[in-house]
């Protein structure tokens, strides 16, 4: 047997052997991932130390192997370790006088100065990439980590090894020239950092790794502000700028990383089918092409926290560009896997045309004369803009309509009026806009009768047009609006007026409900968020709260209750608009719904209509015309304010111009992935704690199901598929009965052992499920001695769930959308 190299696939005798060879050969250093390729193993690890403990735990070699073909001009390095007898093999590149077998490693052969320098080179190069990716440290810090890091390769110690190193060599008659390479290479770690003591030394060496793109400042107005000059305060004018981080060169960079390019391209088949349905797709058509759909998305930023205690905060202008002919499960990764370019600037400072016009002609660069690539071949891509995600007012500012939402006609899907959208219950086809009334509105160039402030720049994009390329955002509008308007009216109703619960009750449930392994625990509700009209709740905690309120308080309720009634029909939109499918008769029915609920909100409360309600009526066509609205929602893009831009901002004490330093460091933190040289993760990650099915728990209850290939396969309790944890006690759909889901308790996820195989198979224990419980919003279900063996491509919905035990003392489970 041998360790193979998982980068070239060549057999090495010893685990020391591996790990050098990924070092000198492939150039690993502290940001590489080192992937096993035992036996279709396919672990992964951030470091060579747990790379070497997995190795030696699960795949240890008690022999060197025998009999393996080496190829022609390599040549085995023997070396004496605790890993026995192992082997490195060095190519025809290496010089003349090391080709010949059995070189002793201690003669350091193998590695010249310049290797061994470039090497050091790498890794420090690495280390820098690796501290401005942690956004817990600002650059301040990152500088001070890196002058003690230096201060210590500078220190004695280092001097007595090497004047102990070199007497032993002496005295062992070892030739001046090694003795020499030797002091020169300990000389070189003294001074491993150098060409890297300032920041601008440091980002001049990440940019010629081809890591690192700069941002580059463009003017988007000007301003007034006061300055001091000889004693005295002046008011002088300033250009306001904003930052942009070249959507181009972050796209080639991370197209040519290994893999990337192959597996988009494998994806764009499976979009095909749908994207030629709808004005969308048609605008889309690029002729003889290799072409590549981007979204834009925009939306506003808080530099504080939103708990802040800060008196006042800055609002900055994000930016960012997404693929969407990424795969699938790619968009769960973080970073520059889906986020390939972005801009930052003051928000009350970019119109349409002073911050777009640049952003405009750049996209239309890349849609014109594409992005040369180099991959196994030379190819050039081109980028069609699709759709421009983001918020309501970010949208609307980007796209030349009204962005005050108390204008006359501030709908930019209908001509509708105000004054009809406040009690409007459905869509009204012969007021929808288009290309032709459009065109109309720009010439009338009167923002209050037609609600355009003026023409939709990125029309000069093919691709595009503000009436087809239709985009609503059910975050903002759901789970940052309508969620809120309608749980606290809600919630004052149950609490104030009827009386069923208290809020200490309600509070109570809250903190004891069992959350499973959902990070999304709501925070407790106060007497001010109700009235207030404005729970203190994050998007996602929002849903998940919205989801299970039946859970936590329903059984307090009587079912004949009318405003209970508007929260069920509620539900039931959201399970709707976040299914990851669409349907011609979900679409219909959710419409009926939308009615339904307008309808009761205005009766019940005796109120009207709010602009995110009016939206809600456009959503079934919107639907019918780009899919599922999840696809499309800016959660994802969102999570990058929280993960960088919030967390660099309150990291920083100076605010003089914080869109320059955001953008530097959201450029920094790039610089990690693009260094590694490493494309998409493995679509599964399994927990390093396994066992044979055939010793598992209860498996003479389940063996009968199993295939005769799978008894001596390894099990796990975890796993981490496409991007979603599954765990065992999960639930999971795996069929339909007398339409009703059927239910299994996941209780081991089976490794398949060919290696051939990408996904594992789940053993689940079988569930009933005796019916729908609408006043709860939950599945009934109980315990079956039945088991079920089912590929994870197989299931109905790849999204687990978590069972509940109600207050009835009966078994519920609460899925994340319509089945």
């Amino acid at each position: 047997m041998a360790y193979i190299c998982s980068e070239c696939r060549t057999p090495l005798r010893s685990i020391s052997a591996l790990c050098i060879h990924l070092q000198i050969f492939h150039s690993f250093n502290a940001l590489s991932i080192y992937i096993c390729s035992q036996d279709g193993c396919n672990r992964e690890y951030d470091s060579v130390k747990s790379f070497r403990k997995h190795l030696r735990k699960r795949h240890s070699i008690g022999q060197p192997y025998q009999n393996v073909h080496l190829a022609e001009n390599v040549i085995e390095i023997n070396h004496d370790n605790v890993d026995g007898n192992p082997a490195i093999h060095i190519n025809e590149n290496v010089p003349n006088n090391l080709q010949e077998n059995n070189v002793d490693i201690r003669q350091f052969h193998e590695i010249t100065v310049i290797n061994f320098q470039n090497i050091l080179f790498q890794s420090s190069l690495a280390l820098v990439a690796k501290l401005y990716n942690d956004l817990t440290l600002n650059r301040t810090q990152v500088q001070n980590t890196l002058d003690y890091f230096k201060n210590f390769a500078s220190s004695s110690f280092l001097e007595v090894l090497k004047d102990k190193t070199l007497t032993v060599l002496r005295d062992n008659n070892v030739s001046q020239d090694e003795i020499e390479n030797l002091d020169a290479m300990f000389a070189a770690i003294h001074n491993m950092f150098s060409g890297f003591e300032t920041e601008t030394q440091r980002i001049n060496a990440l940019e010629q790794s081809f890591c690192y793109v700069r941002p580059t400042s463009y003017v988007i107005g000007m301003s007034e502000k006061m300055k001091k000059e000889r004693g005295n305060m002046v008011l002088t004018p300033v250009e306001l700028t904003a930052q942009f981080i070249s959507i181009k060169r972050t796209l080639k960079y991370f197209l040519e990383l290994p893999g990337v390019f192959k597996s988009i391209m494998s994806n764009i088949e499976s979009l095909k089918n749908f994207e030629k349905k709808g004005p969308t797709a048609k605008n889309l058509e690029i002729e003889s092409f290799t072409d590549s759909k981007t979204r834009s998305s925009t939306s506003d930023t808080d530099n504080e926290s939103e708990y802040s205690t800060s008196s006042s905060k800055r609002r900055l202008k994000s930016n960012f560009k997404s693929n969407k002919r990424l795969v699938k499960n790619l968009e769960t990764e973080s970073f520059t896997d889906s986020k390939t370019g972005s801009s930052i600037s003051d928000t009350d400072n970019e119109s349409q045309h002073s911050g777009s016009t640049s952003k405009k002609n750049k996209v239309k660069s890349n849609q014109t004369n594409g992005i040369v690539i180099q991959t196994d071949s030379e190819y050039t891509i081109y980028f069609a803009l699709c759709q421009i995600l983001g918020d309501n007012l970010g949208q609307h500012a980007v796209t030349g309509f009204v962005e005050s939402f108390n204008a006359y006609y501030y709908c930019r899907f209908c001509k509708e009026h105000k004054s009809i959208m406040k009690k409007q219950l459905r869509e009204n086809i012969l007021v929808l806009r288009n290309r032709i009334n459009y065109e109309d509105d720009v010439l009338t160039n009167n923002v209050s009768q037609t609600g355009i402030k003026t023409r939709c720049i990125w029309h000069v994009l093919n691709s595009y047009h503000i009436t087809e390329n239709l985009v609503c955002d059910i975050m903002h509008d759901l789970f940052e609006g309508v969620c809120h308007y309608d749980l606290c009216p809600i919630l004052d109703y149950l609490i104030n007026h009827m009386g069923f619960f208290s809020l200490e009750t309600l509070n109570d449930r809250i903190q004891n409900f069992d959350y499973g392994d959902s990070g999304d625990k709501p925070t407790l509700i106060t007497v001010d968020h109700i009235r207030n009209q404005k729970l203190k709740m994050s998007a996602s905690e929002m849903m998940f709260f919205v989801r299970h309120f039946g859970l936590i308080i329903g059984d307090l309720v009587p079912e004949d209750d009318e405003v209970w009634r508007l929260y069920i029909v509620f539900t039931e939109i959201l399970d709707i608009v976040t299914a990851p499918y669409v349907r011609q008769q979900l679409t219909e029915y959710l419409s009926t719904l939308i009615a339904e609920h307008h309808e009761m909100y205005c009766s019940l409360f005796g109120k009207t209509l709010k602009p995110k309600h009016h939206f809600m009526v456009h959503y079934p066509r919107i639907m019918n015309l780009v899919g599922p609205m999840i696809h499309i929602w800016s959660m994802r893009l969102e999570g990058k304010h929280r993960s960088v831009i919030k967390k660099v901002a309150n990291n920083m004490s100076c605010r003089k111009n914080l869109p320059l330093s955001i953008a530097k460091r959201y450029a920094l933190t790039c610089c990690a992935r693009f260094l590694t040289r490493r494309g998409f993760t493995n679509d599964v990650k399994y927990h390093p704690k396994e066992c044979r099915l055939v010793n598992c728990e209860n498996f003479e209850m389940f063996q009968n199901i199993l295939f005769n290939r799978l008894e001596q396969s390894l099990a796990v309790k975890e796993a981490v598929i496409c991007g979603t944890c599954y765990k065992s006690n999960m639930i999971l759909v795996i069929n339909y009965e007398e339409n009703l889901p059927i239910f299994g308790k996941l209780c081991w996820i089976v490794r398949p052992q060919n290696v051939q195989e990408l996904y594992p198979f789940f053993l689940l224990s079988g569930l009933q499920t005796v019916g729908f419980n609408e006043h709860l919003h939950s599945y009934k279900i109980k315990s079956t001695p039945e088991w079920f063996l089912i590929e994870y491509r197989n299931l109905i919905s790849f999204y687990p769930s978590t069972i509940h035990v109600g207050s009835d003392g009966n078994t519920y489970v609460t899925f994340r959308h319509m089945l």
